[in-house]
């Protein structure tokens, strides 16, 4: 499956949903696809480009929607599904990590779809940030997490 088919399980998986913003919820994943694909570019083939912009589109979908695991890898295969099961959050009431803690664990993985996607989500994430009075608290620990994904990337 392409990328133009996790665009559509996306549209489809997060409808409904809004940003704090109140943009639709998909305008994000989008983003996330073109921030990695843009850091990316002149740099790796455009397949490895593709796969990479596959998770990202897909970053979200097994967090915040009920789309199973099962039907990810049946359409997209397993090295996919394991990139956004790497990148998804278990459930506030089953967290057992602070978010750093989980970002090291996710830096631990060294799977670099994953850390190249959660680079550009985070990237996103300050994008929009000051706009949004009740989310001010949480710029510092995306720039910490910014700075530690970066740092992974590079070294």
């Amino acid at each position: 499956m392409s990328y133009e088919d996790a665009l559509v399980v996306a549209i489809k998986a997060h409808d409904g949903q809004r940003r704090a913003s109140g943009e639709p919820y998909v305008i994000h994943p989008v983003r996330v696809a073109a921030y990695a694909a843009a850091r990316m570019h002149g740099k790796f083939t455009h397949e490895r480009i593709q796969l990479v912009k596959t998770v990202a589109i897909l970053h979200d979908v097994l967090e915040d929607t009920a789309y199973p695991s099962c039907d990810m890898e049946e359409a997209f295969g397993p090295q996919v599904t394991r990139a956004v099961e790497l990148l998804t959050r278990p459930p506030k009431e089953y967290r057992t990590q602070s978010y750093q803690e989980w970002i090291d664990t996710l830096i631990g993985t060294r799977n670099e779809i994953a850390i190249r996607v959660k680079l550009a989500d985070v990237t996103d994430n300050l994008s929009d940030i000051d706009g949004i009075p009740e989310k001010v608290g949480l710029k510092a620990r995306y720039e910490l997490a910014l700075g530690k994904l970066s740092k992974a990337l590079s070294g």
